[in-house]
């Protein structure tokens, strides 16, 4: 009876083994997807001139809620694959489609996502997750429409570094988005920016928002003014609303998904797990698992309005 559970924990060591060496190879092999991706450009999409091939891979992402109702999926799939814990906040079953929208092509679709669905219910979480990198390449692939070079299957995958190699995905996938926020914002980029790097700089350097709340009651300054001033060297104005508009027309989902993923490659130690939008409000919620971050559109330029724990 030793013997046997001493072959069974043997055997189960070296699955899971395996499985985290497969796991590299195939985020290795993702990365080169990205890369391509990344380099492609010029792209001619229908009667649309598409700039760069990531960009557009990753708006098509964001924009199908049908492919990705969930956040953690696009996450993990895109910026962060070395948080394999995301899996676990990806809904095991996908709901149907309204009885409307029930025609030939999405009875097919929906078919294929139950047999998916179903079948991923019985592999392991690191199972699931090379699954979803391998969607990852499907979806550049089909997408862009173009044919990966031969890979070099001798490298010796399990040396590779799963952190080292997400932070060159992430390198990557954040310049794309940024080009991407810059598109859809226009003037106001720049304002947009300044809100997510303080966010991002307070996280880092651990200031004391206190003392901060503080000087703001004795000096009259502007929070945002004080925190620029004292965290990152500047002394812009106040954020003053933009006479020609900053967001283009662009849905609140996608822009919240733009802002989590963004927020994911910046700082990859507090991943956003779950986002969720309120369209009364017009507001954006991020949540990392431990702060829920919640943004609205102030002024013309969106803010974090609230942090709770």
């Amino acid at each position: 009876m030793k013997l046997f559970c001493f072959l069974t924990t043997f055997v189960l060591v070296n699955v899971l083994a395996n499985d985290e060496v497969t796991y590299k190879k195939v985020v290795f092999f993702t990365n080169a997807a990205i890369e391509l991706a990344y380099n492609t450009n010029e792209l001619i999409e229908g009667d649309n001139f598409v700039t760069n091939g990531l960009e557009y891979v990753i708006e098509k992402m964001v924009n199908d809620e049908d492919s990705y109702k969930s956040f953690a999926k696009i996450n993990l799939m895109m910026a962060v694959p070395d948080k394999t814990d995301l899996v676990n906040h990806i809904p095991s079953l996908v709901p149907f489609f309204p009885m409307h929208m029930l025609g030939m092509q999405y009875q097919l679709f929906v078919r294929q996502e139950i047999r998916d669905t179903l079948g991923m219910e019985y592999l392991s979480p690191i199972k699931k997750c090379i699954n979803y990198q391998n969607y990852m390449q499907q979806e550049i692939k089909d997408t862009l429409e173009i044919d990966f070079p031969e890979a070099d299957e001798s490298q010796d995958f399990g040396s590779l570094d799963l952190t080292i190699l997400a932070n060159q995905r992430r390198r990557l996938v954040k310049t794309a988005i940024k080009k991407i926020f810059r598109r859809v914002i226009g003037t106001m980029f720049d304002q947009f920016f300044l809100e997510l790097e303080v966010r991002d700089t307070l996280n880092l350097v651990g200031s004391n928002l206190a003392t901060l709340i503080e000087e703001r009651r004795a000096t009259g300054t502007s929070l945002e003014n004080t925190i620029r001033q004292r965290v990152l060297g500047t002394e812009n104005p106040e954020v003053v609303e933009d006479q020609n508009g900053s967001i283009r027309d662009c849905p609140l989902l996608r822009f919240c998904r733009l802002m989590g993923l963004y927020m994911s490659t910046q700082l990859p130690t507090l991943y956003i797990k779950k986002i969720w939008i309120d369209s009364n409000e017009n507001t954006c919620t991020l949540d990392d698992g431990t702060i829920e971050r919640k943004f609205k559109k102030i002024n013309g330029v969106w803010s974090q309005i609230s942090s709770t724990t």
